[in-house]
């Protein structure tokens, strides 16, 4: 099978270079490398990725749309690989990453594997020995304790609800339990990898606009009806997140939480029971959220405040006639006013 490395980009050349360069060492390398740029400068940085390339086979566009899901795609009607690897630019693999990967789907011999998500890993692909210091066990400290319930409460995946009445359910393949994999019900986008021919059928949501906060995990959910979606457990990526940040921390959180209820409300079984249940969600946040802002010294409480905003726009989501209209004008304001 081949794998077509599929990035959507925008104004991080250096990321992307980063990113390409990465997905060329691999062990098992890329059939095809397509990429869709927003950026002005699109032609230079497709030289660059050019150049890089040598024989391995590119297609380089600028964007029609500027925006995450339409230039994803976008890349899905120009790919032609088996399998898309659909990872943020600024997600760097280690060397057997996609190696671990294919061998999943390459396994899956009844096509019952849609998705296979590579696992997150805080060292650099070429730092062994920030590698070497994860491998090895320490005792947590009373701090690092902390920090981790912090993390286990602020994680997305504790915000999520089913679409359907139940998670649609896929265990692992017989035919790929042999490999170190579990199921799981969402990939994030920087490690996402699906079939073509399931992702060319699923699509991501236009209607979330520009930084396009959860249209990993809605693209991920509507592909888990299909099949299976598995984390590769030794296949590990690294995400960058920290350069060229565009969108102020509050601006993130609100976009973050009013994409979910938006998707709750067009896609849900039962948008009011969801609502209902996100609502609560909001508010156990919200407390853990005050005690984050506080101990990051953070005085304007932007997570606080986003949660509050987000809590008093739930009606006029779950009730206004025009949702659609309103919303899409809702992110633009959003994201044009991005206050701390």
């Amino acid at each position: 099978m081949r794998w077509t490395l599929a990035i959507a980009t925008y104004n991080r050349p250096d990321a992307l270079r980063e990113c390409i360069k990465y997905a060329l060492a691999q062990s098992c390398p890329p059939y095809e490398i397509a990429v869709v740029d927003a950026s002005s400068e699109w032609a230079s940085s497709r030289q660059m990725v050019l150049k890089m390339a040598g024989l391995t086979h590119v297609a380089y566009e600028p964007a029609h749309i500027r925006g995450s899901a339409a230039q994803r795609n976008q890349l899905i009607k120009i790919a032609t690989g088996d399998v898309l690897f659909l990872i943020d630019d600024d997600s760097y693999m280690h060397r057997d990453c996609a190696a671990e990967i294919m061998k999943a789907y390459e396994a899956d011999t009844e096509n019952k594997v849609v998705g296979v998500g590579a696992l997150q890993t805080f060292a650099m692909p070429d730092d062994s020995t920030s590698a070497m210091k994860l491998d090895q066990p320490n005792r947590p400290s009373l701090r690092d304790k902390i920090n981790a319930l912090f993390e286990q409460e602020l994680d997305l995946e504790r915000m999520l609800l089913p679409y359907d009445e139940n998670y649609p359910d896929h265990p692992v393949p017989p035919s790929v339990s042999h490999l170190n994999v579990g199921s799981t019900r969402y990939m994030n986008g920087f490690r996402m990898t699906f079939r073509r021919s399931i992702i060319s059928q699923i699509g991501f949501d236009e209607s979330l606009k520009k930084y396009a906060s959860a249209e990993d995990m809605d693209a991920s959910y509507r592909a888990s009806r299909f099949g299976a979606l598995l984390n590769a457990y030794d296949a590990r990526i690294f995400h960058d997140k920290s350069p060229n940040e565009r969108l102020s921390r509050h601006t993130r959180e609100l976009l973050g939480y009013m994409n979910l209820a938006y998707l709750y409300r067009i896609k849900g079984h039962d948008p009011k029971r969801l609502m209902m249940t996100f609502s609560v969600r909001l508010l156990r946040r919200m407390a853990v959220d005050a005690m984050r802002d506080a101990s990051k010294q953070r005085i304007s409480f932007p997570c606080v405040r986003a949660d509050l905003k987000a809590l008093s726009l739930l009606p006029k989501i779950l009730n206004d006639r025009d949702i659609d209209g309103w919303y899409a004008a809702m992110q633009e304001k959003i994201i044009s006013r991005n206050i701390d």
